[in-house]
C-alpha cells in the first residue's frame, strides 16, 4: 500500500512541476511579446543572495517591518540599485519596485483592473480602510 502512495505522490509532484514550468514559459513569452510590441524594457534585478525563492529578502523585509522601517528600507534598496525601477524576488514572487511616476501612469492606463491592489492587501487593510466603496 505504501508503495502506491509513493508512486502517487511522485506522479502528483511531477505533474505540478510540469504545470509550473509550462506556466512560467507562457508568462515569459507573454512578457516578451508585450516588451516587443511596446518597446518596454526589463527592470534591473536587485542584487540578492538567492533569486529563486527570495528567502533573504523576506527575512530582511520582515525585520524592517518589525522595526517600523519599511519605507526607509525601500528607499535604501533604490539607493543600492541606483535605479528608479528594479525587480526583487520575495517568497517566490517577483515584484517590480518603482519610483518612476511615468511607469505608474502607463501601468494604470494600460490595464487598470489588472494592476489594482491584490487580494491579500485588500484583506489586510479592510479593517482599517474599509472595502473602498463609496456609499
Amino acid at each position: 500500500m505504501d508503495h502506491h502512495l509513493v508512486k502517487a505522490g511522485a506522479f502528483l509532484a511531477t505533474v505540478y512541476l510540469i504545470y509550473t514550468l509550462v506556466r512560467s514559459l507562457a508568462l515569459h513569452r507573454s512578457r516578451a511579446a508585450f516588451k516587443q510590441a511596446t518597446g518596454a524594457q526589463s527592470a534591473i534585478p536587485y542584487p540578492q543572495w538567492e533569486r529563486i525563492i527570495g528567502w533573504d529578502m523576506f527575512k530582511d523585509s520582515l525585520k524592517a517591518f518589525r522595526e517600523h522601517r519599511m519605507l526607509e528600507r525601500s528607499q535604501e534598496r533604490h539607493k543600492i540599485t541606483g535605479a528608479t525601477t528594479f525587480n526583487i524576488m520575495v517568497l517566490g514572487r517577483s515584484t517590480t519596485m518603482t519610483l518612476e511616476p511615468q511607469n505608474l501612469k502607463v501601468i494604470q492606463a494600460l490595464d487598470h483592473k489588472k494592476w489594482g491592489l491584490g487580494r491579500r492587501r485588500k484583506t489586510a487593510f479592510k479593517p482599517f480602510l474599509g472595502d473602498g466603496r463609496c456609499f
